[in-house]
């Protein structure tokens, strides 16, 4: 939990100039399963030529660290809060930061017949940005930002930070599903790293006995599914669209089309152990 070593909400305005993506895909199969592992990989794509550029841009707000001067530095002192409660954010004063860096994505781009960069880079006042291993991924120019507006700060940045995954419930529910995630990742990590022998290879035998296991394991998973699908055809979404419209057509008839009448769904009672 880093809420305590927070004490600012900084709003920051991101600008960006991007080449317009295309890619040749084969949609009938665009994933595929890691061998030895439960996680899957999009299958290689190609990147197609489309001489488009993109700017987007917009108010974008986070939390901060006491002291921060570089609030577009994220690395050590910036953090997301759309995944915090809001009774941790009582003490955050708000902050907004007068200028921004426009940046150039479009160096090296394989949609762009010319790879170069937008921007020029002879003019002194850009400035390339380089990673850590010394590769030139872009560059940026500091600029002015757009005066600050209830619609654009508060609507458009702190209203959609808070609202981004949805109701204080949905919101819990998006972090203990990505708490999940994480601990399968690393459930899953942990397992490649058995199959590999001494000579830091996988070991074919050990590669062989994992494949087996998984697939026994999704075969059984994929006829679970089946089975429920079958007992209850319906989501979660559907039921409630469907409760609606049965509510709207016991008040008004002529509301909703349905000569055969709606479809029935199983009660609350059978969802719940169903599930």
């Amino acid at each position: 939990d880093h809420f305590d070593d927070l004490d600012t909400i900084g709003f920051v305005y991101h600008q960006e100039i991007a080449a317009e993506p295309q890619l040749e895909r084969n949609t009938d199969n665009m994933f595929k399963r890691i061998p030895g592992s439960r996680m899957y990989e999009m299958l290689d794509s190609r990147p197609l030529v489309t001489d488009r550029i993109d700017i987007s841009g917009g108010w974008h707000c986070g939390g901060y660290k006491k002291g921060t001067e570089d609030f577009f530095d994220n690395n050590d002192n910036g953090f997301g809060l759309s995944l915090s409660p809001l009774t941790k954010w009582h003490h955050l004063k708000l902050k907004v930061i007068e200028h921004y860096w426009l940046h150039d994505r479009t160096i090296g781009s394989d949609h762009l017949t010319h790879r170069d960069g937008v921007l020029d880079q002879a003019n002194p006042m850009v400035e390339d940005v380089v990673s850590d291993s010394g590769q030139l991924y872009g560059r940026r120019v500091k600029v002015t930002a757009p005066e600050p507006t209830l619609h654009s700060l508060i609507l458009r940045g702190l209203i959609w930070e808070i609202g981004f995954h949805g109701s204080p419930d949905e919101t819990a529910e998006v972090s203990a599903d990505i708490g999940d995630r994480v601990h399968e990742c690393d459930d899953d990590r942990a397992l490649r790293d058995s199959l590999l022998g001494e000579d830091g290879e996988v070991d074919p035998a050990a590669l062989a006995r994992a494949e087996a296991e998984i697939e026994a394991e999704l075969a059984a998973e994929e006829a679970r599914e089946a089975a429920e699908h079958k007992a209850n055809p319906f989501e979660e979404k559907d039921i409630k669209t469907l409760e609606i419209a049965r509510a709207l057509m016991d008040k008004n008839p002529d509301l909703i089309r349905a000569p055969k009448g709606l479809p029935e769904v199983p009660d609350a009672d059978c969802r719940q152990s169903e599930g």
